[in-house]
């Protein structure tokens, strides 16, 4: 942003370090809801006596504004004792290259450290706070409630962005009303892949990656937000529907996140599996698809566990790296006959 919009707009820069403090203002925001918006936007969250703290920019009278030539771009990390990587992940959006971005903290009443470590970056987070909520989904929406930008991420306390994403988010803004890029999956052993991601196929499975997903507020407001039914899979339900009620999709070809991949229970794996299915079918997809994806899946994990269990683990990565380019190669089939 150069200096005459500035000038022009009121913002100014309060620290040219970091993302989140090169283009600030002393205006308050006017907040528009109307009667028909699915989720309701505001400054600051309601009054909670089981808060325990809250802070940032706002609370100092420093706020965002959407610009033309550099649209305000929103980021949410939600967190319940994540003092392991959330400073990872504060620096991977306050370290961004692009000028104009808010960003949005919701802790779940964090005992472990992590307060401590956000307190440390209230200077640079334009709001956080810390009370009780009613899970994941409950947690996403407060954090969009809160968004002032015109196209939100959500960025969880485990995973990190690439440093120049945002840039790539603005550069592509335009195009769709959920922008959608490449994500690298890291687990235990410091291993990593990066899995195919396609709009297109999300009849089929949940075929985006969450944090590499980018999407317009304007959307939320229209179809609602997450659902507070689902544990696990509340971002393939709302993407789904997205899809479903032909909202636009855009494919960026550039790696935007990083998620540490850091296992999963065997009653965890079954009740996202379940949820998954239960998004199919309250989305209307088919009985056949959403009673087949579920019975395969569940053989497949079941197999993979297996393997895995009798040390046979080379077998499960050999399989994961043949399908992976075997998916590749149908993706860019796919691409060039639809050109």
């Amino acid at each position: 942003m150069n200096k005459q919009n500035i000038v022009r707009s009121s913002l100014f820069i309060l620290d040219i370090q970091y993302s989140t403090t090169r283009c600030v203002s002393f205006k308050q925001p006017k907040i528009f809801n109307k009667k028909t918006d699915k989720i309701y936007s505001m400054l600051f969250l309601p009054e909670n006596s089981e808060r325990k703290e809250f802070g940032g920019l706002r609370t100092e009278g420093y706020f965002k504004e959407n610009e033309i030539d550099s649209p305000l771009i929103s980021v949410i990390t939600i967190v319940y004792n994540g003092v392991k990587y959330i400073e990872q992940t504060i620096n991977s959006v306050i370290g961004q290259s692009y000028d104009n971005v808010e960003y949005i903290i919701i802790d779940g009443g964090s005992t472990d450290g992590t307060l401590d470590i956000v307190r440390k970056y209230e200077k640079q987070i334009d709001y956080w706070v810390s009370e009780p909520d009613k899970g994941i989904s409950d947690a996403f929406n407060k954090g969009i409630s809160l968004c002032s930008g015109e196209i939100i991420g959500i960025i969880n306390a485990d995973d990190w962005y690439e440093k120049d994403s945002f840039e790539t988010i603005r550069g592509n803004i335009n195009k769709a009303n959920v922008l959608y890029g490449d994500m690298i999956f890291w687990d235990e052993k410091g291993e990593n892949n990066s899995p195919v991601v396609d709009h297109n196929r999300l009849k089929r499975n949940m075929t985006l990656c969450h944090p590499s997903c980018f999407i317009k507020k304007s959307l939320y407001k229209k179809y609602g937000a997450y659902d507070n039914k689902f544990e696990y899979a509340m971002d393939y339900n709302l993407l789904l529907n997205l899809f479903l009620k032909k909202c636009s999709f855009y494919h960026i070809t550039s790696h935007i996140s990083h998620m540490r991949y850091l296992g999963m229970s065997d009653e965890m794996w079954k009740a996202a599996l379940a949820e998954v299915k239960r998004a199919k079918k309250n989305n209307g997809l088919s009985f056949f698809n959403y009673q087949f994806y579920f019975f395969f899946y569940f053989l497949k994990q079941s197999i993979r566990r297996f393997f895995q269990s009798i040390g046979l683990s080379f077998v499960v990565n050999l399989y994961r790296k043949i399908t992976l380019f075997l998916s590749r190669i149908n993706v860019r089939i796919s691409f060039y006959f639809n050109e």
